[in-house]
């Protein structure tokens, strides 16, 4: 049973920002096509973007969500039932953000004939080894958030605001390049001035951008889901010796190869 919103997408192509909601997308041992279940106003989309014939897209009510005597793993659970795979041994993706502690017991407690196994990291092994048409994807995310970053190195000026500055790398993010479109990345851009840039993955600001300062940019290039991630640190006006020391360290750590 996967439930992880980059794994379902790996595997079916289910494209959809519904993780708010509690979805499963079922993969049987044998030679079968997987199941997905989630929420009814998303069954259009899993039948927009995925693979999967009708017969295996399944929707529960409304009535499962945000509710306080319901669950919707309650569906999902009559599901696995319905189509008699509720013995044996079934696999649950344990360690990840979109399977909570509630979610499992109402799982363990409406088929407790089952025998429970935490898979692990079993889908992000198998996501290491990628086809050549994933390369090529890889290196089109690449092309755009190199493009990203240069936009954000070209726009950045004293005087501006860290939130308008913000809204242009997102704007590029979503063009991608001529060739192609970007999509949404994995992580929303990262943009850290002055001291800020000494504590990562804080949120911008709507601070005025001072003439003298450093500037740390983590944004990412995303298409169909296929991430790459840049970072970059840019000095307005003449950087610290500080800042020049550290810049040499790096310089000089990125030249060593790893030995293992």
């Amino acid at each position: 049973m996967v439930v992880d919103p980059a794994h379902m997408n790996y595997i079916s192509g289910f494209a959809s920002w519904s993780y708010q909601n509690t979805q499963a997308l079922l993969v049987p041992e044998n030679d079968v096509e997987p199941v997905w279940i989630g929420r009814g106003v998303d069954a259009g989309g899993a039948r927009r973007t995925t693979w999967l014939s009708v017969d295996n897209i399944v929707s529960y009510a409304d009535f499962y969500s945000e509710s306080h005597s319901h669950h919707a793993m309650e569906a999902v659970a009559d599901e696995i039932k319905k189509r008699g795979w509720n013995s044996g041994r079934i696999g649950y993706e344990g360690d990840t953000y979109y399977f909570s502690p509630r979610a499992f017991f109402v799982l363990q407690k409406a088929i407790p004939e089952a025998a429970w196994v935490d898979v692990g990291l079993l889908i992000n092994q198998l996501k290491t080894i990628k086809t050549p048409r994933e390369i090529e994807f890889i290196r089109r995310a690449g092309k755009i958030v190199d493009n990203v970053m240069g936009v954000a190195i070209e726009c950045v000026h004293p005087g501006m605001r860290e939130n308008d500055l913000t809204g242009r790398i997102m704007q590029a993010q979503a063009e991608g390049t001529k060739e192609f479109g970007g999509a949404w990345p994995s992580s929303v851009p990262l943009v850290l001035t002055g001291p800020r840039a000494a504590y990562p993955h804080l949120p911008w600001t709507d601070d005025t951008i001072p003439g003298q300062t450093s500037i740390a940019f983590e944004p990412a290039g995303c298409y169909l889901r296929y991430n790459a991630a840049l970072a970059r640190t840019v000095s307005l006006g003449k950087p610290s010796a500080d800042l020049v020391r550290l810049g040499d360290t790096v310089r000089e750590g990125s030249r060593l190869r790893y030995r293992p």
